[in-house]
């Protein structure tokens, strides 16, 4: 196994926010919505990559504007990085 392989599939991020109808409604009219979601209402599909993400102190974020390698992305000793794939599921329609 290579260094590169390590923790490859092990990892989990979680992350957490706490959605306003200021928040939702400045992403609705963003995106050109007529009327944002309401307050009860589960966002639209897709909206979590706007929310829910970690917050970093400015002291560690890297050159390129990510959080610093070795926390959740091992170190490779490579000067780029890019998401690569992923999976969604959605549960249920709401």
């Amino acid at each position: 196994m290579n260094d590169q392989d390590t923790g490859v599939g092990e990892r989990r991020e979680n992350a957490s926010d706490i959605l306003t109808q200021t928040s939702a409604a400045a992403l609705s009219a963003t995106l050109g919505h007529e009327t944002p979601p309401q307050v009860g209402e589960a966002l639209p599909h897709l909206w979590h990559w706007i929310f829910f993400r970690p917050t970093v102190p400015q002291h560690l974020i890297a050159e390129d504007g990510h959080p610093q390698k070795g926390g959740f992305l091992p170190d490779l000793g490579l000067p780029r990085r890019m998401w690569a794939g992923g999976r969604l599921r959605f549960l249920s329609r709401s």
